[in-house]
């Protein structure tokens, strides 16, 4: 149950980082001047481009939805045995 517990943390974690993240990224997107952009990006991101930002953020999305998935199989396994006891 604690694991279950903490993937479901975890998931929940990743995707919220994962949300802001892209959101942040779109944000420094939309800011008219390149020179404060690309200052952003190297700043806040760690990244050359903004589209890597991106790529990443919907890479720890796709996970945290996974490990969400799993973290919810276990849950309804656990509960399914703990039925038939």
């Amino acid at each position: 149950m604690f694991f279950t517990w903490m993937g479901q943390l975890g998931a929940w974690l990743a995707f919220i980082v994962g949300l802001m993240r892209m959101g942040m990224a779109f944000y420094v997107i939309s800011i008219d001047e390149k020179e404060a952009a690309a200052f952003y990006t190297a700043r806040y991101f760690g990244t050359k481009t903004v589209g890597q930002v991106i790529d990443q953020s919907f890479v720890v999305i796709t996970l945290a939805v996974a490990m969400g998935i799993l973290a919810e199989i276990s849950r309804n396994v656990r509960r399914r045995a703990e039925r038939r006891e």
